[in-house]
């Protein structure tokens, strides 16, 4: 896929491998091959004591148009006899909730991205209203598939899913509105707060300061082409963190030319999916 690239993680200024431990994406963009582009060769000492070691990398739809659907990864061959390589992502939807303070009656307009919903009524009914909220939200374009659930009267949850699964978005700000108040001395006003960050499309990885220590509450498989890692859709200039296990047990040979083959896959949706 040649609008895939792969690149280390570290900040702007990083160049080193052994630095990509998390944080920022480089620019560095790790090459192909077997010149220690990622893991540093594993010495006899390392072999002997057992060594787990992370790195932390991105991966970014270099297209300026096109959006990848069912973007998937997984380790396509590993060198046998060497080190166990596996891979992780925190895969996790967007969560971002509502509350209406002071709020009596009215309408209100919502904005995300710059793109701003048509006029939503405040209606007193939790369902009605988490179905209002919704309908609305459904005319931004990265919030087409969004589903609204009722907390409180006042109070709702906002979850990014289908096609927009597994990907961090900004917060929802209150664009516009016409509240009517409860208490005529004091505003009307919307509270939104993310919940749960969405992940690993746009969001930044965690920094953990050295390549042997693990990174918090990922979860490493080996996947293969068979059942890889399902990312989602990847749109055009977005990119993700990937996470990267090494294992070295006092059984592993220390090969000259150990190595893994971690591979990317989507569909190309040519203008992408909303174009």
């Amino acid at each position: 896929m040649a609008d895939i690239s792969f690149v280390l993680s570290g900040g702007v200024t990083n160049q080193d491998p052994d630095n990509s431990f998390g944080g920022p994406p480089s620019p560095t963009p790790i090459i192909s091959g077997l010149e220690n582009n990622l893991f540093a060769d594993v010495t006899g000492a390392e072999v002997s004591d057992g060594l787990t070691d992370y790195r932390c990398i991105y991966l970014f739809n270099e297209s300026n148009s096109d959006d990848f659907a069912d973007f998937s990864v997984w380790i396509n061959s590993q060198v046998a006899g060497g080190s166990d390589v596996y891979l992780g992502v925190i895969l996790a939807n967007e969560i971002q909730k509502l509350t209406f303070v002071n709020t009596a009656g009215g309408n209100f307009t919502l904005e995300l991205e710059g793109n701003v919903t048509p006029s939503i009524d405040y209606i007193f009914d939790q369902n009605d209203q988490a179905a209002a909220l919704q309908a609305g939200l459904r005319n931004l374009p990265n919030a087409t598939q969004v589903i609204v659930t009722p907390v409180t009267t006042n109070q709702f949850t906002i979850e990014w899913q289908g096609l927009e699964q597994n990907k961090q978005y900004p917060l929802l700000t209150l664009h516009d509105n016409n509240f009517i108040r409860n208490d005529p001395l004091s505003p009307a006003i919307v509270n939104i707060v993310e919940t749960q960050t969405g992940s690993p499309i746009n969001n930044i990885a965690q920094n953990t300061g050295i390549v042997t220590s693990p990174p918090v509450g990922i979860t490493f498989t080996q996947p293969s082409a068979n059942n890889p890692i399902v990312i989602g859709v990847l749109k055009a200039t977005e990119g993700m963190s990937l996470w990267i296990r090494r294992n070295t047990s006092p059984e592993t040979t220390p090969l000259a030319d150990d190595g893994a083959v971690i591979a990317a896959s989507g569909d190309r949706v040519l203008g992408g999916i909303n174009g």
